[in-house]
């Protein structure tokens, strides 16, 4: 993984705008991949974020509705 968006890459980067989210990598021959997994739920929050904090949202948001 490469870090993109400004993000570290420590873990795939959600953007709930668009509800998926993606890890950025370089394959052996120097192309520029993205890997995008689309996400179950919507937030209405629209900035990026960390997949752990997506779950943690997601969470509160299921025990408070």
């Amino acid at each position: 993984m490469r870090k993109d968006f400004g993000m570290e890459p420590i873990e795939p980067i959600v953007f709930p705008e668009l509800a998926h989210a993606s890890i950025y990598f370089n394959d052996p021959d120097g192309n520029s991949l993205e890997f995008i997994a689309k996400l179950p739920v919507e937030l209405l929050k629209a900035e990026k974020m960390y997949l752990s904090e997506w779950k943690k949202q997601v969470q509160a948001s299921l025990i408070f509705s």
